[in-house]
């Protein structure tokens, strides 16, 4: 997470306009780069069905046996799973503070 302080760093030596107009053109010129992307995807045959249980099971199985996708998903879902219950937690005491 260097965004947050590479941007104060910015802040701080080149003022803040100055670090908004980089911040700018760092957006355009990646709109740009991905506007000179040219792929074409070719449609998937007619006569195949998708199964969305399988094409599920198989997305599971491909992060499982990964071992880079495998700890890469159990961090996210550690940080979604305990972030969502703190964050629940911090609604219900607010309401308990302030009712």
């Amino acid at each position: 997470m260097a965004g947050p302080g590479l941007a104060a760093l910015c802040i701080q030596v080149l003022t803040a306009p100055i670090a908004l107009v980089l911040d700018v053109a760092s957006f355009v010129a990646s709109a740009a780069f991905l506007g000179r992307l040219r792929v074409i995807e070719q449609p998937p045959p007619a006569d195949e069905q998708t199964h969305l249980w399988r094409e599920i099971r198989e997305g599971l199985q491909i992060v499982v046996y990964n071992s880079l996708l495998r700890p890469i998903a159990l961090a996210s879902l550690t940080m979604n799973l305990f972030g969502g219950a703190f964050g629940l937690a911090r609604v219900q005491r607010g309401r308990q503070h302030h009712l």
